[in-house]
């Protein structure tokens, strides 16, 4: 009911509790024997494991070795390739710069050819301004003999110089003239080699063309006499042996009393021997048939590949007559296009030369009425020279006239308004 402090009496025939035995049963000994039976087995599985994965370690090896020496040498191979390349490349580089630089120095020199043409120009332009100074700025009233004097010295230096300046220019002349000459010569023998060129490739590619056709040709005319034979020909014979066969058994078999020998012999002489004569007549008849069926296939054999050629002859120029046709209406669009783009373009040439004709009228006509004032200005110089002429009479008349009429020319020419 309730649980005192105190403890209760205690009876002598209560129940107690019976203590088990610490003894272990026989199936707990079992699952330590599978246990440790399960791993021995475990470990010897992964010892043939791995003696089955690292055991050929050495194989392995020598077969990575050989790969990697066959690569080696592979790419040695390359390399000694690659060698002789560079050189030829090198040895091709260095005679392409030998010839640049030959160029590059003829080209420097006719440079330096133009740059010494062009300074002495520019000199003797100098030159010829001086002297026109000097022709201008010098008196006209001087002395006579001073004038013819100075004159002269003028023009034997002039004619120095001008012997001087022919003679550069026509050396010049002559150094471009064989400058043009290496370039056209060079230039014709590089067409000339590109031009062999390309029609020995045509004629190649002709060849190869040609070549191809033929050989479609003569495919098709195999196939074609091929097929002729294995359908027509062996189908058409095939029974030739056997037709052979059954009569030569009926010749054997027929009777001498069913069929009269009068054909091949007497009949007092073929009394004794019927079953003989049987025999040759079958064995002649039998030969001759063969001989004829020897013939017949043998002409038949020729008709069926004449005929085969024949086929793919006609399949080739049938090819042919279609790729005629076929380039005809190209190059009839093509003509078609050309003409249309070449009748555009003589339109607008014409039309173009007909502008500059109407502008050629317009400019001959503005040249007319400037030559018709020149006209005038040079009737008033005329004019104004026979003036000079009497009042110049006493001086060098003729170089001082000379100088006059220069300047006045020179002035009428320079300003024409």
């Amino acid at each position: 009911m309730y649980n005192s402090k105190y403890s209760m009496a205690k009876f002598g025939l209560e129940a107690k509790d019976i203590q088990a035995s610490n003894a272990k049963s026989c199936g707990y000994y079992i699952k330590y024997i599978f246990f440790f039976s399960s791993l021995i087995q475990l470990l010897i599985i992964t010892g043939l494991v791995l003696f089955m994965v690292y055991g050929n370690k050495q194989k392995s090896h020598e077969e990575q070795v050989k790969s990697r020496d066959h690569t080696i040498s592979r790419l040695s191979q390359d390399i000694f390739i690659l060698h002789e390349m560079k050189g030829n490349l090198t040895l091709e580089l260095n005679k392409t710069l030998k010839g640049k630089l030959a160029l590059d120095l003829e080209l420097k020199t006719a440079r330096g050819l133009l740059v010494k043409s062009n300074s002495t120009i520019h000199m003797l332009r100098d030159a010829l301004i001086i002297c026109q100074k000097k022709v201008m700025t010098t008196p006209l009233v001087a002395p006579g003999n001073t004038c013819i004097t100075q004159i002269s010295a003028l023009k034997k230096t002039h004619e120095g110089e001008k012997a001087s300046l022919m003679l550069a220019k026509e050396a010049l002349n002559q150094k471009f003239i064989s400058l043009t000459n290496n370039c056209t010569t060079s230039t014709l023998h590089l067409q000339r080699e590109l031009k062999q060129a390309q029609d020995d490739k045509l004629q190649s590619r002709l060849n190869e063309i040609k070549a191809n056709r033929e050989k479609n040709t003569l495919e098709n005319h195999l196939q074609n006499y091929r097929t002729e034979c294995k359908e027509q020909f062996e189908t058409s014979l095939r029974g030739i042996n056997a037709v052979i066969v059954d009569f030569k058994s009926k010749i054997d078999t027929l009777r001498p009393e069913a069929f009269a020998f009068a054909l091949l012999r007497a009949p007092a002489a073929a009394a004794g021997s019927d079953p003989q004569n049987c025999t040759g007549l079958s064995s002649d008849i039998q030969h001759s048939f063969q001989t004829y069926l020897n013939t017949f296939s043998s002409r038949f054999s020729e008709s069926m590949q004449t005929i085969s050629g024949l086929q793919a002859d006609n399949a080739r120029w049938k090819k042919d007559f279609e790729d005629c046709n076929r380039n005809r209406s190209d190059i009839v669009v093509d003509c078609e296009g050309r003409i249309k783009t070449l009748n555009s373009k003589n339109d607008n040439e014409v039309e173009g030369l007909m502008k500059d004709l109407k502008k050629t009228k317009e400019e001959k006509s503005a040249l007319e009425k400037n030559v018709s004032g020149f006209t005038a200005q040079v009737s008033n110089l005329n004019n104004q020279v026979q003036t000079l002429n009497a009042s110049l009479a006493t001086c060098c008349p003729k170089v001082i006239l000379s100088l006059k009429i220069y300047q006045l020319n020179k002035q009428a020419f320079t300003n024409p308004n």
